[in-house]
């Protein structure tokens, strides 16, 4: 995106098209995300799908801010935003749906 989205920005979007009018936010230590992917990937290695959460993923999950700006893509590329962070993440949902996983 073009625009910088902080992540109660993004929670209410996602909330918004979840449907959901409440969420319920737990704060979680670092390290308790950290055990969470050891585990993740220690159960996981028995079977043919990959962990649903990682060490690698959690390296993502626990910084405050990813953000880079889109000039660069813009200027060398023509880089022009084609769907709103809100389409993203409906089209997300959707599919997570469809798969069933929610």
């Amino acid at each position: 995106s073009e625009k910088f989205y902080s992540w109660e920005e993004v929670g209410e979007i996602t909330k918004k098209a979840l449907g959901k009018g409440f969420v319920l936010k737990l704060p979680i230590p670092h390290f308790a995300v950290s055990i969470a992917a050891t585990i993740s990937e220690a159960t996981s290695k028995s079977g043919n799908t990959p962990p649903p959460l990682n060490r690698e993923k959690v390296k993502d999950i626990v910084q405050d801010y990813w953000i880079c700006s889109a000039e660069k893509a813009k200027k060398e590329l023509g880089f022009k935003e084609q769907i709103s962070l809100e389409e993203g993440i409906k089209e997300t949902i959707d599919w997570y749906k469809s798969k069933g996983w929610l």
